[in-house]
């Protein structure tokens, strides 16, 4: 195995393990009436929904979903052109994480700003106000993951309500901020 793909799949199942405790049996215990998926493989450019999403100007693809894994966790991998990224918000029900691939990324936690380039990680738990930007004139690449892994509907649902190639309407985000316990604390990330 080359060692950027070596980075890219061990990297990030390591730092999940050592930050939501998955080397505790009970903490990969399934509820009553959750099911996991079999094991699967994907490729480089293969994602477990039909298409691609498009979320806030951005591709993904979720390489693995909540319903994959009993709910406890999603993640998905982004192309992240030159300058998109969300607004600045906060999650009240999910921790989130970023694994940067390719590129630079400035990211806003609780008012303090950080540049991480690529094999850079960002931690965000619940009730943290966050945002990212692409500042620089090219793609960036990033991993971001969500424990519990509900959350990754939300990129699905608004990926639906997006026109090809465009933004989600304001009436979107609000209603999808609504249902999934997210509160939008201002605009995306300025220079």
């Amino acid at each position: 195995m080359h060692r950027r793909k070596f980075m890219e799949v061990t990297i990030p199942t390591l730092v999940g393990a050592a930050l939501f405790g998955c080397d505790r049996p009970e903490a990969l215990a399934l509820s009553p009436g959750e099911q996991k998926a079999g094991p699967f493989v994907l490729g480089p450019d293969e994602g477990r929904t039909p298409e691609p999403l498009l979320v806030v100007g951005e591709t993904g693809l979720a390489k693995l979903r909540g319903d994959d894994c009993g709910g406890q966790f999603c993640l998905f991998h982004f192309v992240a052109p030159p300058m998109t990224g969300p607004p600045l918000h906060v999650h009240s029900r999910e921790d989130e994480w970023f694994y940067v691939l390719e590129g630079e990324i400035v990211f806003q936690l609780d008012g303090v700003r950080h540049t991480v380039g690529p094999g850079g990680f960002v931690y965000s738990p619940r009730n943290v106000v966050h945002a990212y930007q692409n500042f620089t004139d090219r793609d960036a690449r990033l991993l971001i993951a969500t424990m519990p892994g509900a959350f990754g509907v939300m990129f699905e649902e608004m990926s639906a309500l997006t026109p090809p190639g465009g933004m989600p309407s304001v009436e979107v985000l609000e209603m999808l901020h609504e249902k999934y316990g997210i509160t939008t604390m201002g605009p995306p990330l300025m220079a």
